[in-house]
């Protein structure tokens, strides 16, 4: 569990550092370059992510699915602070085409692209225990829901959940389902989400942390 928590606590505070780094002008040695790589899928077909590798084996590892009708480059930012704290990051697309709901076929694809996202972290020398899944929006509702079906993750971030997003939806009291350390953020004008954020908070069995932050 202290290594569990380790990561959540890493994974928060690798925004601080990059921040830190920038503002008093240090140009620490710097992390091998992003790669775009071919993922294939138990279907045969395949999808792009991006890997944020490390030198030091048995680094931590953390995926990151972004909101609805974003990219994976949309954690680009936030991914390289990440690999700069020693966490191996894969960021991956969630494809929703031109629908307005994920359908059942396309959630469970989407949640097999994080369990290969895993798979794909190991064999590039992230140590299998400590991967740590995280999401926005949608996002936070599809990870939230492969942790819940896969045991192993080492730890959940959730970024604005919400009860249902584009027929994704969880099950914010279902705190007996949650197995792994947490750590929750929502802002204080997304009255939804942040609804969402404290009753997880208020349910949650075990390590959680909740990060309410002003404006939407």
């Amino acid at each position: 569990m202290k290594l569990q928590s380790t990561i959540v606590r890493a994974v928060t505070a690798c925004v601080v550092i990059g921040s830190a780094l920038v503002a008093c002008g240090n140009d620490p040695p710097g992390p091998p370059e992003p790669m775009d790589i071919t993922m294939d899928r138990p279907d045969d077909t395949s999808t792009q992510v991006t890997l944020y590798p490390v030198e030091d084996a048995g680094a931590p590892g953390l995926i990151l699915s972004p909101m609805a009708r974003r990219d994976r480059g949309s954690w680009h930012q936030f991914a390289l602070r990440a690999q700069r704290a020693g966490i191996m990051t894969l960021s991956h697309d969630v494809e929703m085409g031109n629908e307005s709901r994920v359908g059942a076929e396309n959630i469970e694809r989407i949640l097999a692209d994080i369990h290969s996202a895993r798979a794909l972290l190991v064999e590039r020398g992230a140590a299998p225990h400590s991967i740590a899944v995280m999401g926005a929006s949608l996002g936070a509702n599809l990870v939230l829901r492969y942790a819940i079906e896969h045991p192993g993750v080492a730890a959940v971030v959730l970024v604005s959940p919400g009860e249902e997003y584009h027929g994704v939806a969880i099950d914010a009291s279902d705190g007996d389902s949650w197995k792994w350390p947490m750590l929750l953020m929502i802002s204080s004008g997304d009255a939804y989400a942040a609804a969402t954020g404290r009753e997880m908070n208020r349910t949650a069995p075990g390590y959680v942390e909740l990060r309410e932050y002003d404006g939407s």
